[in-house]
């Protein structure tokens, strides 16, 4: 990803069975165990709720400088993830409107608690983060805040999964309304450019059914953007493997 040398996990710590694990490095946030127990199609094929629910104000899906805590198993069948990341405060001092820039920029807080025994497997997540990508200026005097959460998981009826989840999203602290991205707008969009959300909520709902030697999996997604003077912001996914 762009100029870093490692765009996916890099992290090292200790665990045991009895009083669970302590990482340090580039991990998962925490709605990534959620998103992962929510989406039809998995956390490795891309499926619509991810494709949907990444549109969400307050996802990132790996981030740096962070500890995480992750929980043996406790209550039959409960554990629990902290996480708390740094952001970028090691390559910046205080906010620099020269910069443009904000050592409180990718700063993150949050948590999930999941429950997984028999068929049920139950998760939810919530976090916050400063975004990275938007420069201080003087219109901009503040780092944007980011806030979301995502409830959902699946069950295992036999002849059929069900998935279905449920999340929201909302910024704060952004210097007007109506951002557009990216500009400009790509081949095919130049009269609908992409819209990020600043407040959405999005859910999910999906079935896995054993056929024959496989699985058949539809799942459809929506997202809708409750961002103000946005319109054009809503999207629907459907998909089918």
């Amino acid at each position: 990803t762009g100029a870093q040398l490692i765009s996916r996990q890099a992290f090292a710590g200790l665990s045991s069975k009895t009083l669970g694990g302590l990482m340090f490095g580039r991990q998962y946030s925490p709605m990534v165990a959620t998103y992962a127990a929510i989406d039809t199609f998995g956390f490795a094929h891309g499926g619509t709720m991810f494709a949907t629910f990444a549109y969400l104000p307050g996802y990132t899906t790996r981030q740096n400088n962070v500890a995480a805590y992750r929980s043996p198993s406790f209550f039959d069948g409960v554990r629990v993830e902290v996480v708390l990341g740094s952001g970028a405060e090691n390559n910046v001092q205080g906010d620099d409107l020269a910069l443009g820039s904000s050592d409180k920029g990718g700063r993150i807080a949050g948590f999930d608690v999941s429950y997984d025994k028999g068929p049920l497997h139950l998760s939810v997540a919530h976090q916050e983060m400063n975004t990275t990508t938007t420069a201080i200026t003087a219109a901009q005097t503040q780092v944007i805040r980011n806030r979301g959460w995502v409830v959902g998981g699946n069950y295992n009826f036999g002849m059929l999964k069900l998935y279905a989840g449920y999340g929201q999203g909302k910024e704060r602290n952004r210097a007007g309304t109506g951002m557009v991205y990216p500009t400009p707008a790509p081949a095919g969009f130049v009269n609908a450019p992409l819209l990020i959300p600043q407040d959405a909520n999005a859910w999910h709902i999906g079935v896995d059914v054993p056929a024959f030697k496989g699985n058949v999996m539809v799942g459809y997604s929506k997202l809708r953007d409750k961002t103000a003077n946005v319109s054009g912001g809503d999207f629907q996914t459907l998909g089918v493997a």
